[in-house]
């Protein structure tokens, strides 16, 4: 019976393992999110300091007539969109 037990729960990893897994898999999605967003962010900037334009729906609109793709290659940005790109990290926006 203990062989059987231990057979069947060879390949399941450990709870403390399956959190640290968990942990590494969202430091690594936001890792890449942030790296997503920092060249954003530049071109965020840049129309604000050329424009002055501050609301979500301005800079979106901003971005659509420049062209600039979204993250998800979506062909329009959103208000919510500019608000997520630049809610995601303070020193990055």
């Amino acid at each position: 019976m203990g062989a059987q037990c231990w057979q069947s729960n060879a390949g399941m990893l450990s709870l403390e393992n399956q959190e640290k897994g968990k942990i590494l898999a969202v430091q690594s999605n936001q890792e890449k999110a942030d790296a997503v967003a920092k060249p954003i962010c530049s071109k965020i900037k840049e129309i604000q300091q050329e424009t002055g334009l501050q609301s979500y729906h301005e800079i979106a609109k901003e971005l659509n007539l420049r062209g600039i793709t979204t993250p998800s290659k979506s062909c329009q940005w959103a208000y919510s969109s500019v608000r997520n790109v630049m809610q995601r990290n303070g020193s990055l926006c």
